[in-house]
């Protein structure tokens, strides 16, 4: 008969960190409760000419955020490979980004009179009404880029040196999972507020609360599970493709705050993305949807 393995201790007690961290990750991802929603208006709440320009602004904006975080992700790939980024290019492609911002923006606001909107609220005004569509794209520019640089830093700490393998595999994994995260995030918000002054949406909805578990919902159960989607497959991605990666490797926590200390798990980088993210996600829609809006 032969003699027990020595090494089966080793892998239950392995096995055991992995099924902790795994309960720890799936935490992060909760499910939503099915709640009925509120009964819908009947009808918009604002003029016709109101409506097309707040979609417009909100579509525009989620258009810009994904380019000109994809032209920084694209750039920081590039670096993390050990091929350096081309600045130039990155710098042209956010150019694009903010031109097409600006011409598909402006057709439909030009005749509007954005106070009716909500702004400037959270936008600088310097000159006083009316609040131009000038002032409202470079609002939207300065703020939205900043926001991404933010997300970017979180998602791509500056002291990674060029990384291959599964290493490489997995930063490559958590930029593009920050940028989708922040997308549906932000997409998530925009569609509640335009259904809801479409009247598609009912007016006691609060498009802007935080989603379970952490906050109260909004009252719309489609939006609550489209935020809870957004952070699902955030740590689908996250555990597929780092979960045997050492995240000191890509320098790791470094923008990310590490309350615990070491080591820095992946719970505590899908948390750190998660919240980071969302939070830049809402920062962007109380812009783009300002909160005293009818």
């Amino acid at each position: 008969m032969s003699a027990p393995s020595r090494s089966a201790p080793r892998a239950s007690a392995a096995t055991g960190v992995q099924r902790r961290s795994a309960i720890c990750l799936a935490s992060l991802a909760v499910g939503v409760l099915l709640v009925p929603s509120p009964a819908p208006a009947a009808e918009p709440i604002v003029p016709i000419d109101l409506l097309l320009c707040q979609q417009a602004i909100g579509k525009e904006a989620l258009r810009f955020v994904k380019r000109v975080h994809k032209a920084w992700r694209i750039c920081r790939d590039a670096d993390t490979r050990g091929q350096g980024c081309d600045p130039a290019r990155r710098d042209a492609a956010i150019a694009d980004a903010a031109a097409k911002l600006a011409r598909r923006s402006e057709p439909r606001c030009d005749a509007v009179t954005l106070e009716s909107l909500g702004f400037p609220e959270a936008c600088d005004d310097p000159d006083g009404a009316p609040f131009t569509v000038a002032e409202l794209l470079a609002c939207l520019d300065g703020s939205h880029r900043l926001r991404v640089g933010a997300a970017i830093a979180a998602a791509y700490p500056d002291g990674a040196g060029p990384l291959a393998g599964a290493a490489l595999r997995c930063q490559r994994a958590l930029g593009v999972g920050g940028e989708q995260l922040l997308a549906r995030r932000l997409r998530a918000r925009q569609s509640c507020r335009n259904d809801q002054l479409s009247g598609a949406v009912a007016p006691e909805v609060d498009c802007r609360a935080d989603p379970p578990p952490g906050g109260p919902g909004t009252g719309h159960g489609k939006t609550d599970r489209r935020l809870a989607t957004a952070t699902e497959q955030l740590v689908k991605v996250a555990t597929r493709r780092c979960a045997e990666v050492a995240l000191t490797t890509l320098d790791f926590p470094g923008a990310c705050a590490d309350p615990d200390g070491a080591p820095f798990t992946l719970a505590d980088l899908v948390a750190c993305l998660r919240d980071g993210h969302g939070a830049h996600a809402e920062a962007m829609f109380a812009i783009e949807y300002p909160a005293g809006a009818p």
